[in-house]
């Protein structure tokens, strides 16, 4: 699987259920799920940086929802992330 068709698919599974937290949210999704969570690391273990993987995520819920930024949160609840871009709807 490629990093394009795993982030489609973490996206794709996530509930719509749309706040400023979603990317943190989203991250808290595969670290629970197990199956997301192994081919999160076998990216990882295929050479795809885990900073680029984490971009990549990031940005792909903003174009999925159709949100725009409104800050850095620095105090995530994931363990996967450092920090997140915080969201708006439209």
């Amino acid at each position: 699987m490629n990093s394009r068709n795993y982030i489609d698919k973490v996206i794709g599974s996530f509930a719509k259920n749309i706040s400023e937290d979603v990317t943190d949210r989203i991250f808290m999704m595969i670290e629970r799920d197990e199956k997301l969570m192994r081919e999160y690391q076998q990216l990882i273990d295929c050479g795809t940086s885990k900073r680029g993987l984490n971009s990549r995520i990031g940005r792909r819920v903003r174009e999925a929802f159709n949100l725009r930024n409104i800050g850095r949160c620095h105090a995530p609840t994931s363990k996967l992330i450092k920090s997140y871009e915080r969201h708006k709807t439209g």
